[in-house]
């Protein structure tokens, strides 16, 4: 597979993945906040298990929907640098405004979870409308971002580079208010009529049943009116395309020839050897009409461009035809519910209308994707429309095949796991005791995927630290052999962090709940980090010329990576402490005791700080392998040494703090009968990587200290076994039922076949000297 193809094919299915996600994160909180209001004034409890099952729902599909957004953050730099090069100072703000409006989701989510028997009805319901408001921002602005490449406003264009730049104008783009009006509206009606369309379902079962009947009412409630608005909010769209992108006008509806009196053309096979469209029914006159509200208007064909300038035809017009055709039929059901409700019509027990909102449940989606395949193969082959051409704007890196592959699975694992979820959560209670098998395994699965992040990622962190403190007359030396080193692998490192947090709210949603809510303001802080730091990575790397900017966003990057992982080390120690369990202190009353006492103090910075200097300990040790000159190598074993040093002072203050704030922890770590064994094996493999350090033995350094430090984490996991977040919260406790453990096991288990060998062929290209390669 060409390596384009490859780009433009993970960047695909990364967003017709992570739209859902988005579609669902935006109107699924509207019926969440409808139901607890009508439980609030009917004091049925029908609308409060409603409310709940709803919240749980928005809670998964939000989780991993954070997760896939953080993918396509980082690949707009990993995929596409040469868009990120010529765009990111223009369209950079919508970007950083939806970063808020995700974070303000991510709060009020919380509170709103947690928060039934804590605050007031009405802080309750507030936090509801935050996190509708804050999901239909985040879209928005997301929205805005594509508008710009489809319509591009805000700067001027002088020998290929974008000069006075206009943020503001940029935002304003033309294609703004219609894309974001149809987009937004698409997503009401998708999940509103998706929704209608399950409890329909099991209405056809039971018309009588309570449940189902206020379920649909409020689906209804939210899909009806934007199914009906969606074919106003599609004619606006549309004739904004007709005005500033005529070609994917034209492709959309197969028009090859530019001819006034144009006519609309339904259905048919866009025939592009022979410039026609066979099999199509054309209403005369129709498309100047929709198009300019002109019947004899003049429409620009495809024949106005070079051939090599047409978008794929078939793709983009199939496409239109399949979500117009199902926004209609959206449309007219909608309506067709609208008057029954107006006539008083008992729906429950109108079958027709049911089988209809039935047969209609996955319409809305699948009209989501097509519509994004229109909007963006129909402005191929631009990334930005008449300014910059896709295939210049994809990365140099070889392989691409690799990580296309790789996520494709990963996202095909997560599609799996949550709709089994969801259908657990939200569709059905199990009432009988169910088999809790594998949750141990699936705990250690977890534990060393975060010790593949600590040697992997953590190296990468450690990398960034050494770029912030470099010094001496190699300063600029030692910055380009961190950044060589690094390169695009940490973006595969990530998948580690993302594969612990998939596994840990799949197999052990109760402890992942608790640790999102406790631990929120420092999770929170890690991921603007990770989003920082990889953003500034790759602007720095890949982002301009200017030497000033440069600057700017390698001390970005080095910051980053010096703060990040400070905050990683915080919340270990917050759960080593026993804070964060049932009977822990994070059951005070007030903020700070909730949401800071618990990592925030002299331990759990100990551990931050000790994270902190393992992280600079390996990647000091690893890169004294990758330096190829004496001098090098110097600087960085004696980085190495100083740190490995360091290291053993952080372990005995965390040991020593230990006693007070985590004395679990602290009593695994000396009595249990394991301790002895573990911490000789722990000072052999550090003496032995100082020694090989002293004596030049570079790989062999690299090797005891991954192990050094992988023996630390796993004393820390040993000393609070059988406890996930001590003192109460034991992994089976947490453990998913059996039916979600196996499916995670199997999945794991296939994932695995191919994920890591795909792993390993990308370390093995990315680490393969360009010599060796001829």
């Amino acid at each position: 597979m060409p390596d384009l193809l490859a780009a433009r094919s993970q960047m695909g299915v990364s967003l017709a993945f992570h739209i859902v996600f988005a579609v669902v994160g935006i109107a699924m909180p509207v019926m969440m906040v409808v139901a607890e209001r009508r439980w609030q004034v009917t004091g049925h409890a029908i609308y409060l298990d409603l409310a709940k099952r709803w919240a749980r729902g928005t809670a998964i599909l939000f989780a991993v929907g954070a997760v896939s957004g953080t993918v396509l953050s980082f690949e707009l730099g990993l995929l596409w640098p040469g868009f990120m090069r010529f765009a990111g100072s223009i369209i950079g703000m919508p970007f950083s405004l939806e970063g808020f409006a995700f974070f303000t989701e991510a709060i009020f989510l919380g509170v709103y979870l947690y928060g039934w028997d804590r605050i007031s009805a009405r802080a309750h319901l507030g936090a509801g409308v935050a996190v509708a408001l804050s999901g239909a921002a985040s879209g928005i602005f997301v929205v805005i971002a594509n508008a710009w490449m489809n319509a591009p406003t805000g700067f001027q264009l002088v020998d290929g580079r974008a000069v006075n730049v206009d943020p503001v104008a940029a935002m304003a783009s033309p294609a703004a208010f219609p894309q974001a009006l149809h987009m937004t509206l698409a997503a009401y009606a998708a999940t509103g009529l998706a929704v209608a369309g399950i409890h329909a379902f099991f209405l056809l079962k039971d018309p009588a049943n309570a449940f189902h009947r206020r379920a649909l009412e409020i689906a209804l409630l939210v899909g009806a009116p934007a199914a009906v608005l969606q074919p106003i909010s599609g004619d606006m769209a549309a004739r904004h395309i007709a005005r500033y992108q005529p070609l994917k006008l034209a492709a959309a509806e197969a028009l090859f020839r530019t001819e006034s009196g144009a006519p609309l053309s339904l259905g048919g096979w866009p025939d592009v050897a022979r410039r026609e469209t066979r099999f199509a029914l054309e209403i005369p006159r129709g498309l100047s009409l929709l198009a300019f509200h002109d019947p004899n208007a003049r429409v620009q064909g495809l024949d106005a461009a070079p051939q090599d300038e047409w978008p794929s035809v078939p793709a983009v017009h199939l496409s239109f035809q399949l979500m117009v055709a199902l926004g209609t039929y959206m449309a007219l059901v909608a309506v067709w519910a609208g008057w029954l409700a107006w006539r008083r019509t008992d729906l429950a027990h109108h079958r027709w209308l049911m089988r209809a909102l039935a047969l209609g449940t996955p319409m809305g989606f699948i009209a989501v994707e097509a519509g994004w395949m229109v909007t963006e193969l129909g402005r191929q082959p631009w990334v930005i429309y008449g300014v910059l051409k896709t295939r210049d704007a994809v990365t140099p890196m070889p392989g691409l095949v690799v990580p296309f592959l790789t996520f494709t699975l990963l996202y095909c694992f997560l599609g799996v796991i949550v709709c089994w979820l969801l259908y657990r959560q939200i569709l059905r209670s199990p009432d009988v005791p169910e088999w809790r098998g594998f949750y141990d395994v699936l705990a250690g699965v977890i534990f060393v995927a975060l010790n593949a992040y600590t040697l992997l990622g953590g190296a990468d962190f450690g990398g960034g630290v050494w770029d912030l403190f470099a010094t001496g007359p190699r300063k600029q030396r030692q910055r380009d052999l961190v950044a060589e080193a690094i390169g695009p692998v940490w973006e595969a490192n990530h998948v580690w962090l993302i594969l612990a947090v998939v596994l840990l709210f799949t197999c052990f949603p109760p402890a992942f709940a608790r640790l999102g809510t406790l631990l929120h303001i420092p999770l929170s802080l890690v991921l603007i980090g990770i989003v920082l730091r990889g953003s500034a990575f790759t602007f720095w790397r890949y982002g301009g010329t200017e030497d000033k900017e440069l600057h700017h966003w390698g001390v970005t990057f080095a910051i980053a990576s010096l703060i990040t992982p400070l905050l990683l080390g915080t919340t270990v120690g917050a759960i080593a402490s026993g804070a964060l369990g049932e009977g822990g202190s994070g059951k005070g009353e007030g903020f700070y005791s909730i949401y800071v006492g618990p990592w925030l103090n002299p331990f759990t910075l100990s551990v931050g700080v000790f994270a902190l200097v393992a992280f600079a300990f390996l990647a000091a040790v690893y890169l004294t392998l990758e330096a190829e000159d004496r001098e090098l190598r110097a600087d960085f074993r004696a980085r190495a040494l100083g740190t490995g040093v360091a290291l053993f002072g952080a372990a005995v203050l965390a040991l020593l703090l230990s006693a007070r704030y985590a004395p679990r922890v602290r009593n695994g770590l000396i009595f249990a009968g394991w301790a002895v064994p573990l911490h000789a094996f722990t000072a052999v493999a550090a003496i032995t990587a100082l020694a090989a350090l002293w004596r030049g033995a570079w790989r062999v350094a690299r090797v005891v200290a991954a192990i050094q430090v992988s023996l630390i984490l796993w004393g820390w996991g040993l000393s609070q076994y059988p406890y996930l977040l001590p003192p109460d919260v034991t992994i089976a406790d947490a453990a998913a039922p059996a039916a979600t453990l196996r499916l995670a096991l199997g999945a794991l288990a296939l994932g695995a076949a191919v994920l890591l060998p795909s792993l390993a062929y990308l370390f093995r290209v990315f680490k393969k000297r360009p010599a060796a390669l001829a």
